[in-house]
């Protein structure tokens, strides 16, 4: 994959407080947040991942996209949140992947014939490019802080790479 990637709230946080914004950010010509994305991670300014997720937008690592995507229409039927929604229109419009981790989210995009990529997916891409030592330490850190990944996604995940 590489292009235009449109992000949702999910994995863009993980990979803020990761702190792979940036590297993730290169693997694609460009990453886009839907307005309504960006107002749900940052709505809370006082937490960590707000303030870590407003310097990266102010540091350029990603665009906040505030025009409604003409392609809205094609995805209200999914029963998606707004940002979901809108990360999906978005990225139908403008043939980009998507960076969602929600598993209707998932399955709308690739219904809708989407390139797909997740927070484990990225990490691989990372790993894969010589951006990321090891997998195994941000998964247990995302895992650590709540953020809900697939035991059987993980485990096959870690035996690819030769870290289980």
């Amino acid at each position: 994959m590489s292009g235009l990637l449109v992000a949702d709230s999910g994995p863009l946080i993980a990979l803020a407080r990761l702190e792979l914004l940036r590297e993730s950010r290169s693997c694609f010509h460009a990453l886009w947040v839907p307005e309504v994305v960006y107002v749900e991670v940052t709505r809370k300014g006082e937490l960590a991942d707000a303030r870590m997720l407003k310097a990266a937008a102010a540091a350029g690592v990603f665009e906040v996209i505030a025009d409604i995507p003409t392609t809205v229409d094609a995805v209200s039927s999914y029963g998606l949140d707004p940002g979901e929604t809108l990360a999906i229109a978005l990225a139908l419009q403008e043939h980009a992947a998507v960076l969602i981790d929600e598993r209707k989210g998932r399955m709308a995009s690739q219904a809708l014939g989407l390139d797909v990529i997740g927070t484990l997916g990225m990490l691989a891409l990372l790993k894969e490019r010589g951006l990321l030592a090891r997998i195994a330490i941000p998964v247990e850190r995302l895992m650590a802080g709540g953020y809900y990944l697939p035991e059987a996604l993980v485990d096959q995940l870690l035996r690819r790479f030769g870290e289980r």
